[in-house]
């Protein structure tokens, strides 16, 4: 069973931003194997025909080699309640295939369609995205992410968005937020009011 994994944008049949997800993977088998063989996914990745036209996800899993490869039409899951959760303990500095601990999670707080993540006073993420936040005129995320992600890394380094620390207590001040991910990408949603989110 592999250790990591990697989850990649296809759009009509293109790869989105390899070199990102290529820096990520190269960067974790580094620190967890002490590997420095970079990988190319344009010669790991060949795209079925079936999977060449619209939005597909391909999960790349991988360990100190490449495991498996596997792509799936994609659907984004409608989210309208999110469930704030204080996890002082939660770790989650690479992109593990076992994800137990945060679906165990968001398992016990099915009153919400997904949570959102608190640790040491600090927003961090939901269970499978970085967040976004809209204070009228700029977007922030939180500076302390449980992962980095790809599109969060991206949008950084475009300028589109700003780190800051975001305290649970300063939620209440943002307009809205959004969810980003390699798959979703800020543009194609819409916000979610800052009411959307439950806290205990």
């Amino acid at each position: 069973m592999s250790l990591l994994f990697e989850t990649i944008r296809i759009e009509n049949g293109i790869i989105m931003h390899p070199g990102e997800h290529e820096k990520r993977m190269f960067t974790s088998r580094c620190a967890l194997f002490g590997l420095n063989d970079p990988i190319s996914l344009q010669q790991v990745i060949t795209v079925p025909a079936e999977y060449t036209g619209g939005i597909v996800r391909c999960r790349i899993d991988y360990g100190r080699e490449i495991e498996n490869v596997k792509f799936t039409t994609y659907e984004r899951k409608p989210l309208k309640r999110f469930r704030i959760v204080i996890k002082d303990e939660i770790e989650y500095p690479f992109k593990f295939s076992d994800r137990s601990a945060l679906e165990s999670i968001r398992m016990e707080n099915m009153d919400a369609d997904e949570i959102i993540l608190v640790k040491d006073g600090r927003i961090t993420d939901t269970s499978f995205s970085n967040l976004i936040f809209l204070d009228g005129t700029e977007w922030i995320t939180p500076s302390s992410p449980l992962l980095k992600g790809t599109c969060r890394g991206r949008l950084i380094r475009d300028g589109k968005i700003k780190e800051r620390d975001i305290f649970l207590k300063d939620v209440a001040l943002f307009t809205g937020f959004k969810i980003i991910n390699a798959m979703i990408w800020p543009e194609e949603m819409d916000l979610i009011p800052i009411d959307a989110i439950i806290r205990t």
